[in-house]
């Protein structure tokens, strides 16, 4: 558990070192860290609050202390930042600071190793009751496998005339596009992964409420136990940077998020949305390749 001691608590952070000089399976409680390829790691007591509980290294705020804020996915720590700094200056004036989002709507983002280089790719966006979803899809006939197990969630939910979809499970690095029917088998499969993640959180089982989107290298199958691993162990929340998580999560070749959410008054009422979108130079033809929620 946290402690106040600095040294404890790195060790209760990276582990400790096994024989071979290689970092053994770990445990933390920082909500906002991930295990991937990089060197990076906490050094400094300043990590802390100052009841020695960690911070969330994109926040600032104490961590939840839920494991499940920890990724074990790897033997070197990474830290994914949200900073705007990281992404070209003239692109830094389109990236929100802030958001205001749909009550009831949680997201985030995470690496679980389906992009080689060990940047996120793993995006979920959850909502807490079922919804009424909507989608628009490719013209195009030679479509990849998460689209056509999308048209056929959404057509069955509205044969039905049910509010079912209650999440989207987002992964870049990878299509899922020209695989056939693993790539058929492997999106059911994925889906699969996101109603057990409705069930956690509900705790209760739910299921065919889950929508799946692959972008990134064609003709190549998705690594699903990596996936499946990587959305059991997510974290989702409310705040601005968990959606900002699941926007950089959702990237390839872009060079900044994609990020907006604006509050309406429609009526009587108020209106809040939010949307997230991926794509450089992907607009024609017809937003073909253009990947949004």
């Amino acid at each position: 558990p946290p402690t106040s001691n600095a040294a404890d608590w790195r060790r209760s952070v990276l582990g400790h070192l096994d024989a071979s000089g290689e970092f053994s399976p770990i445990h933390a409680h920082i909500a906002s860290g991930i295990v991937s390829t990089s060197n990076t790691a906490p050094t400094s007591p300043s990590n802390a609050t100052a009841d020695g509980a960690p911070r969330s290294f994109a926040t600032g705020n104490p961590a939840l202390s839920s494991p499940r804020g920890f990724r074990g996915l790897g033997r070197r720590l990474a830290f994914f930042s949200t900073d705007a700094k990281q992404f070209p200056v003239n692109k830094q004036k389109f990236i929100p600071q802030t958001g205001t989002y749909p009550l009831g709507f949680s997201a985030g983002g995470s690496h679980c190793g389906v992009k080689k280089n060990g940047k996120p790719d793993l995006a979920v966006l959850f909502s807490d009751r079922p919804t009424t979803a909507s989608a628009v899809f490719t013209t195009n006939q030679f479509c990849a496998a998460p689209v056509q197990f999308d048209r056929q969630v959404i057509n069955d939910a509205r044969q039905a005339n049910k509010k079912m979809v209650r999440a989207v499970i987002v992964n870049s690095g990878c299509a899922n596009a020209v695989t056939g029917k693993q790539g058929l088998l492997d999106a059911q499969e994925m889906a699969k992964t996101g109603d057990q993640l409705v069930s956690k959180l509900d705790g209760k089982t739910y299921t065919g409420g889950t929508l799946v989107m692959s972008t990134g290298v064609i003709g190549q199958a998705l690594p699903m136990n990596k996936i499946s691993q990587g959305v059991a162990n997510i974290h989702v929340g409310s705040e601005h940077d968990m959606w900002m998580r699941a926007a950089i999560a959702h990237m390839t070749t872009d060079t900044f998020p994609k990020l907006l959410s604006r509050e309406v008054t429609i009526g009587q009422g108020k209106v809040r949305m939010a949307g997230i979108t991926k794509g450089a130079g992907m607009i024609h033809p017809n937003m073909a390749t253009l990947l949004g929620t």
